[in-house]
């Protein structure tokens, strides 16, 4: 047990040379084809449920053998040199579509600064329309892996554009709003039909809180803040932009990557050593 606890500090402590991150970066936006700009050959990789496990597998390398530090510093450089493009092929697809190379990897990213910073982009703005659209105006999947696929990501637009004040996106209007909650609740009831699955157990409680969310039954703070001081854009602040310690506003933040924000300098420096791994310029800024 002694050895599982030091293998695993080891892991979460590990830092890759920024040639090994451009390395892995390089393999997942090969696996996507985001380096080839061919219609033909994205249409067909969209489709393809072998590169939807190739990057499906390659995600689950990066987390499993590289730690968790070094996986932030693969992802967060991923989003901030291909983003767009990914943001690019997802648009392209179908919206029958619903689980893709392109769908699985911004389900990896979701998390990250520089992904949260995306969609405060007109490209952002234009990735929240579509994706409700698509979670919204199609029939049911049986399968749970494309029902989890579409209630992350949909999840975490409706809670940021709802309650993050700064994101420039545009609201839901009522008629929608009851459009989306129909279909998470029934996107809910499949799930339950299939609750022994501990995917579906979990997909479930997701769609819970997005319908209670959306109902205006669940109070953000209280949602998110379990993990709040570690949110991506509040690197010392709640989801409010409050910092936790000093209770004064975050309004600071890294002008290199602007993905994170600091009540003061003295927070900014004492963070610097674990964000200077992810800190890159995007270059669709």
């Amino acid at each position: 047990m002694v050895l599982t606890v030091s293998y695993l500090c080891l892991l979460t402590l590990m830092h890759l040379s920024s040639d090994e991150v451009s390395a892995h970066v390089q393999m997942l936006a090969h696996l996507l084809g985001l380096n080839d700009y061919n219609s033909f050959a994205r249409a067909a990789l969209a489709t393809s449920s072998e590169a939807t496990r190739a990057i499906d597998t390659q995600i689950r390398r990066i987390n499993a053998e590289l730690g968790k530090s070094a996986a932030d510093s693969i992802f967060s450089t991923f989003c901030a040199l291909h983003l767009h493009k990914l943001f690019a092929a997802y648009k392209a697809t179908p919206d029958e579509s619903l689980v893709t190379p392109y769908t699985i990897m911004m389900g990896a990213v979701v998390d990250k600064g520089q992904f949260v910073r995306f969609t405060r982009t007109p490209q952002g703005r234009e990735l929240f329309r579509i994706q409700m659209r698509r979670f919204s105006g199609r029939g049911l999947p049986r399968r749970i892996e494309e029902i989890r696929n579409m209630a992350q990501l949909f999840n975490f637009f409706v809670v940021h554009t709802y309650y993050d004040q700064n994101m420039v996106a545009p609201m839901i209007s009522p008629s929608e709003r009851q459009r989306l909650l129909d279909k998470a609740e029934a996107y809910r009831r499949l799930c339950y039909e299939q609750v022994s699955d501990p995917s579906a157990k979990a997909t479930f409680a997701i769609l819970s809180e997005t319908v209670d969310f959306l109902q205006g039954r669940q109070n953000p703070s209280k949602m998110l803040g379990a993990y709040g001081a570690t949110m991506p854009l509040q690197a010392c602040g709640d989801v409010d932009s409050q910092c936790w310690a000093t209770g004064t506003r975050a309004t600071l933040h890294c002008s290199t990557c602007e993905s994170v924000r600091y009540c003061g300098p003295a927070h900014q420096r004492s963070h610097w050593h674990e964000h200077r791994t992810q800190c890159v310029r995007p270059v669709w800024l």
